[in-house]
């Protein structure tokens, strides 16, 4: 694939159409580069904390089918539009108690209806810490890697256009 600027250089990264690639300032180059990447290595680090945490829980979590009773609204901190509603569930665990626990998840109103079933896991001798059994809930963690990967991959980016900027520059 031939790319072609204005001035009728075939470089892709030729952003002023000047026959050579736009340069960055060097000191905020730097600076980007280094905040996506202790970003994106810190994120990486986190999800691999959490996804670890997960397959510890989910090798021992007891299920137990849940109704939805109620809803707490909860606003955030930031304004009126970003109301949740966090399902209270009630369920029977396994040593035969019934517990009512509201989720720390909340969904957008709609989204789950009252007397809804759903599955609760919770981690053997503590129901009272029940949640709602959901993908996102489980596994935010592999969203956490896409996100950690996007930093990082920036940061690479960075670095590479900067070494290619400075061996043009060296002839």
């Amino acid at each position: 694939m031939k790319f072609e600027t204005q001035s009728g250089s075939d470089d892709p990264l030729d952003i002023a159409g000047e026959g050579t690639a736009a340069p960055l300032p060097p000191f905020f180059a730097k600076v980007v580069c280094f905040v996506c990447l202790v970003l994106g290595l810190g994120i990486l680090a986190l999800a691999t904390y959490l996804y670890m945490q997960q397959v510890e829980f989910m090798k021992t979590a007891l299920r137990a089918p849940a109704q939805i009773v109620d809803f707490v609204e909860d606003t955030g901190d930031i304004g009126k539009n970003d109301t949740v509603y966090r399902p209270v569930l009630r369920f029977v665990a396994d040593d035969q108690q019934t517990y009512t626990v509201t989720s720390t998840v909340g969904y957008s109103q709609g989204l789950q209806t009252l007397g809804q079933q759903v599955d609760v896991l919770y981690a053997p001798g503590k129901p009272q810490e029940a949640d709602i059994d959901s993908f996102i809930g489980n596994w935010i963690s592999i969203v956490l890697y896409g996100l950690g990967l996007v930093f990082f991959g920036f940061s690479l980016l960075g670095l590479f256009l900067m070494w290619r900027q400075t061996k043009a520059a060296r002839g």
